[in-house]
């Protein structure tokens, strides 16, 4: 039971840790992707202004 209830869940925190470390979104591109979903851009201004390929 205690394998369930505490290592499992243990397990899954510290590789989703380890996923949110990795992944790397910078402020300037989730502005400009907030920026097109409002509508303000389109898609296309907003993918080449991005740093990198999401």
């Amino acid at each position: 039971m205690w394998v369930v209830y505490a290592l499992i869940p243990g397990i899954g925190f510290l590789l989703s840790t380890l996923v949110l470390l990795l992944y790397k979104l910078k402020d300037r591109d989730a502005e400009l992707m907030a920026k097109c979903n409002a509508g303000q851009i389109t898609r296309e201004e907003c993918e080449a202004q991005l740093s990198r390929k999401y």
